[in-house]
């Protein structure tokens, strides 16, 4: 009986095999964005058995092409999306263009308690907004910002913004706009580049 022999790039190649898809499950298992590989890579485990390495190596660079699509997809988001609130409000704001965007930073740290509002966290929601009786949830608290921009300030025409909370009836407390100001002030000197000029 002849004993079959492999090459030692076949051997080296097979090695170099089983660590990327070591690698690839490793990432599908640790990310969302990846995930989709988990059963690219199972695939590629039955292509290792091919009787050439050549085989093998086009697969492999394919399933690292894919990867690497997804990766760059996810560099196109802005910064603050893997930001906390806490972290990303302020740049949150801005990139959306937030009208009077140091009151609306105040709304949020009250509607909050300084982001320590176990309720409005959970749902991702920082500004308090309603459906029907229920807090409204969010995927992400990102989502709140757009929202609030779509719902509330798609109504103010211009002029004081404190008026225009007061006649909407953003808060039904008679002190809302005493504290927002407070609460305004203290965001005008943490963060100076909010204030609208």
């Amino acid at each position: 009986m002849k004993k079959k022999v492999f090459s030692k790039s076949f051997l080296v190649n097979t090695i170099l095999a089983v660590f990327v898809i070591a690698c690839i499950s490793f990432l599908a298992m640790g990310s969302k964005s990846v995930g989709s590989l988990s059963g690219h890579a199972d695939s590629l485990i039955t292509d290792t058995i091919a009787p050439t390495d050549s085989v093998v190596c086009d697969t492999l660079i394919g399933a690292a092409a894919d990867s690497t699509v997804e990766a760059d997809s996810l560099m196109g988001a802005p910064t603050f999306m893997q930001l906390s609130a806490k972290e990303g409000l302020k740049d949150a704001l801005l990139y959306y263009d937030v009208k009077h965007p140091e009151i609306v930073y105040a709304q949020a740290l009250i509607e909050t308690a300084n982001f320590t509002a176990k309720n409005c966290m959970r749902k991702n929601n920082l500004f308090g907004l309603m459906q029907g009786r229920k807090l409204r949830t969010f995927e992400h608290w990102s989502e709140s910002v757009v929202y609030y921009k779509k719902k509330i300030q798609s109504r103010y025409t211009g002029g004081d913004y404190y008026a225009f909370l007061r006649k909407i009836r953003y808060a039904t407390s008679p002190t809302y706009t005493k504290n927002l100001k407070k609460r305004v002030a203290e965001v005008n000197r943490k963060h100076p580049d909010l204030k609208e000029k």
